[in-house]
């Protein structure tokens, strides 16, 4: 009867360490926040303050989601070809890529259902002030 008792106390305490131990997929916090695409269309991310402000798509990261409207480069395209995902975007995998980017899986639902695998890439604000902090999306595969 005890070893009965022990074995499912031992069976419990796996079943719920488990899914903790191996936790789900996180985006890094460097690209954590609230994004704005700029007004010239360049093909980047800068911060932004506020989710109204004219002519600029926002876009929030948090750890496990990316949400509004996600555009996504594609390095590929001679023509500077761009998809955007209006929605929300769950996190599936995320793996260092080249010291200073990171490969991001996402499953979005919103204006369709799509999986898409992208290189997400800080640049930092150079200490000069002239450049600001950017957020590079890439399509990676889709």
């Amino acid at each position: 009867m005890t070893m009965t008792k022990l074995l499912i106390a031992l069976a419990t305490t796996v079943a719920l360490a488990g899914p903790a131990a191996g936790g789900s997929p996180t985006i890094p916090r460097v690209y954590r926040g609230e994004w704005c695409w700029p007004i010239d269309h360049g093909p980047f991310y800068s911060p932004c303050g506020s989710k109204e402000e004219d002519g600029e798509k926002w876009l929030k990261v948090t750890a496990h989601n990316v949400q509004g409207e996600l555009t996504i480069r594609d390095v590929n395209d001679i023509d500077g070809g761009m998809d955007t995902i209006a929605g929300v975007c769950r996190v599936i995998a995320v793996k260092p890529d080249d010291g200073s980017s990171h490969l991001v899986t996402l499953s979005c639902n919103g204006t369709r259902t799509v999986t898409v695998t992208s290189r997400f890439e800080f640049v930092p604000r150079s200490g000069d002030g002239r450049k600001s902090q950017r957020l590079y999306i890439d399509k990676v595969s889709q």
